[in-house]
């Protein structure tokens, strides 16, 4: 058995693009007062998804880093 920890910084895949367009569309009409999201790429990609043309803060917090 292996133990792997740590966490890599990837871009988020071609697939993940595409349910990243189908998010930004499911919260379009959905109030948000603040989005908080780890600094690492994908997440951050899925805060804006999710903010969208909202004028909604996203903060970054390293606390939620896997």
């Amino acid at each position: 058995m292996r133990i792997f920890q740590g966490s890599t910084d990837l871009d988020i895949s071609p697939i993940g693009a595409k349910q990243l367009e189908y998010l930004k569309k499911r919260f379009e009409n959905i109030h948000i007062d603040k989005i908080y999201s780890s600094p690492l790429i994908r997440a951050q990609k899925t805060a804006e998804a999710i903010k969208g043309n909202k004028d909604v803060e996203i903060v970054l917090l390293k606390e939620l880093a896997e």
